[in-house]
């Protein structure tokens, strides 16, 4: 059976755009990490979906706590 085609890991969501990220939602609690996408596409030029960026963040949050 062939391997399924495409990425097998998030690629776009570098540490630096998901750093960046974590950044921003510290600075402004109320923020939602989906209505990052937007300021994501413009500061790096990486078009991202938004429950990408949710994910990634769930996934570093997640990392972090493990230290």
């Amino acid at each position: 059976v062939p391997a399924r085609p495409g990425p097998r890991h998030a690629h776009k969501l570098t540490a630096e755009i998901i750093a960046w990220a974590g950044q921003a939602l510290a600075a402004d609690p109320a923020l939602r990490p989906a209505r990052l996408a937007g300021p994501i596409e413009q500061h790096f030029g990486v078009r991202v979906h938004p429950r990408s960026i949710e994910r990634a963040l769930a996934r570093y949050r997640e990392h972090s706590k493990s230290r």
